[in-house]
């Protein structure tokens, strides 16, 4: 499996297999009319030069910590995890 893994990660596409995939994507961007130099930026990982760069607000911030809390707080109960796998919750 290791073996698997190791050659999708050290793999890459051709220059003829490259230049399909931008094909493609420019005849969906003209499909879906989207501007060619997004559809170019994108392609290369990048954004493109009028595009505005993303921004994190506090509230991502707090989901973050919020979710982390939930996943500590789950992870610190052995209690539950035994009562969970055990069957024995008690019945209402």
């Amino acid at each position: 499996m290791m073996v698997g893994v190791a050659a999708i990660a050290f793999s890459s596409a051709t220059g003829k297999e490259q230049s399909q995939w931008k094909e493609a994507a420019r005849r969906e961007g003209e499909r879906y009319d989207v501007a060619q130099d997004y559809v170019e930026a994108r392609m290369d990982g990048r954004q493109a030069a009028d595009e505005a760069k993303p921004s994190r607000s506090a509230l991502d911030g707090l989901l973050v910590a919020g979710t982390t809390c939930v996943f500590v707080v789950l992870a610190t109960m052995p209690g539950y995890r035994r009562c969970l796998s055990a069957g024995d919750l008690p019945r209402s």
